[in-house]
Formats: C-alpha cells, sequence, structure tokens
C-alpha cells in the first residue's frame, strides 16, 4: 500500500476477528516499530506481545475496563527501558522517553495498517496493575496497542 494511502486508511479499531494473528505478521510489526527514529538513536522502547486469554481479559480491565480490548487476538504493550535514555539525556529524558516511544507505535500502526490488521492505541491505563499482567517491574508502561 501506498504511503498516503495506509496513512489515510488508519483507524483506531475497536472490534475484532476470532482470528489468530501469525508470529510472522506479529514479527514484521515489531521490525516496523523498531525502525523508528529515536533520539541519540537510544531506541528505548521495549514490547511485549500478550497472546494469552486470561492476561488479554487483565489487561482489558487495567485498562478502565475497556472490555472491547479482551476481543483483539493480541496487545502489544509498549514499555520504555529508561536506564540508558535517562543518564544521556538527564533532565530532558522524560520528553525523549515518550516521543521515542511514540515514534515507534505509529511505524507500528501504519505497519499494520499495510497488513490488513485492526490496532488501537490505548493511553488509559493503569501502569502497576499492568506492570503486574506483564510481569515488568523495571519497564515505564507508554501504551497497550
Amino acid at each position: 500500500m501506498e504511503l498516503d494511502q495506509c496513512i489515510a486508511k488508519r483507524r483506531s479499531i475497536r472490534s475484532y476477528l476470532d482470528k489468530q494473528v501469525s508470529w510472522d505478521l506479529v514479527s514484521q510489526l515489531i521490525d516496523a516499530a523498531h525502525n523508528a527514529p529515536s533520539s541519540g538513536n537510544i531506541q528505548n522502547w521495549v514490547f511485549v506481545v500478550v497472546t494469552d486469554d486470561k492476561k488479554r481479559k487483565d489487561l482489558a480491565g487495567a485498562s478502565l475496563n475497556q472490555s472491547w480490548m479482551a476481543e483483539a487476538p493480541i496487545h502489544i504493550v509498549v514499555c520504555s527501558d529508561n536506564f540508558k535514555i535517562k543518564k544521556h539525556y538527564e533532565n530532558s529524558s522524560d520528553r525523549f522517553i515518550h516521543e521515542n516511544c511514540a515514534a515507534a507505535i505509529q511505524n507500528l500502526l501504519l505497519k499494520a495498517t499495510d497488513l490488513g490488521l485492526g490496532t488501537c492505541w490505548v493511553g488509559s491505563f493503569n501502569p502497576e496493575m499492568v506492570e503486574r499482567i506483564i510481569e515488568s517491574q523495571d519497564k515505564e508502561i507508554i501504551a497497550i496497542i
């Protein structure tokens, strides 16, 4: 798909088919995200792919009870490993943490559109609950796709 078409076609989807997403497609999404620019090329993003039914339901609950999320066959939790970026940028690191992850998320969303997959960028969630669900206490939770 041409880039302009992909940008115009991308939408937030909240209804999903009961169909698995192949690991090949998931890999293409993550690769697209990894190709995003980042300040200092630090690439602070971390992607946690969640396919477990219970964990997906728990993530929906941790996201202000957005029950439609549980219908999605996978969730990709976008996190930031802040250690290197805080060391490098000190006082301005918070801005770059979120900018870098946002660029990666946009790449992922556009690639999903190109592959015919529906996505929704979820930013409303309880970060402590999400950390417990994905079993990661050392990463900052940025978004759930």
